[in-house]
């Protein structure tokens, strides 16, 4: 049980430590640069609770102020929740409405239900239940320098076995990662992973000592990039 609060603001604004809240919901509409360090904060709650996002932008939604809401802003809100620490829920103003309130809608439901943003996430959801996810927790100190802000909206997150990292890089960009996050071994190896499709791209093996720079591939709006312990 948890209760659906409006845009901008968390359930455990109010309810956090009532007995019969199970887990805490937010709400950013129209504010996914907003995500992370919301679901952020409550994920860093006592007592400890689920968190996420129960609402964000739809796909192909018009009345957001930040449309179109395309399958990379899908994208986006997705791995900012999860990288977060928390869950998220997938919309489409199409779905949404099954056809019944036309002002909003931009195609039949029928066809949106094989929107970019639902194939896309099922790579997010492939990828994330290939591994032990549950071992995953969110880590901006994998960052050197600035690239780990907020505002920046680069993500990370570190296995707590220490033997891999995942980062998530929402635009075009290089970044600087401490390679001693990986303690179990010497060396670990990087893989770009295309999050609309989910095809690897091996970089190479580096050394787990001091930091590394990765520039996200060409052309690439958005990218994954794993590194595992060798």
């Amino acid at each position: 049980m948890t209760y659906h609060i409006n845009s901008g603001a968390s359930s455990s604004q109010w309810f956090h430590t009532a007995p019969w809240l199970d887990f805490n919901m937010l709400q950013e509409w129209g504010n996914e640069k907003g995500i992370y360090a919301a679901v952020a904060r409550d994920y860093a709650l006592k007592p400890v609770k689920p968190a996420g996002l129960g609402e964000g932008s739809y796909e192909d939604g018009t009345p957001y102020p930040t449309r179109p809401i395309d399958a990379l802003k899908i994208r986006n809100q997705a791995y900012w929740s999860y990288m977060a620490g928390g869950y998220h829920t997938y919309g489409n103003i199409n779905i949404c409405y099954f056809g019944s309130y036309k002002p909003e809608a931009t195609q039949d439901w029928k066809v949106a239900i094989h929107s970019p943003g639902v194939a896309h996430l099922s790579t997010l959801m492939k990828f994330f239940t290939g591994r032990e996810w549950w071992k995953l927790v969110p880590d901006l100190a994998v960052f050197a320098g600035d690239a780990g802000k907020r505002e920046i909206q680069n993500a990370a997150m570190s296995s707590t076995d220490g033997d891999s990292l995942m980062v998530y890089l929402p635009s075009p960009t290089t970044v600087s990662l401490h390679m001693e996050k990986i303690a179990t071994a010497k060396s670990a190896r990087a893989t770009w992973i295309d999050p609309k499709t989910g095809a690897r791209t091996t970089i190479g093996v580096f050394p787990t000592t001091g930091t590394q720079a990765f520039s996200s591939p060409q052309g690439w709006p958005d990218a994954l990039l794993l590194i595992e312990a060798e």
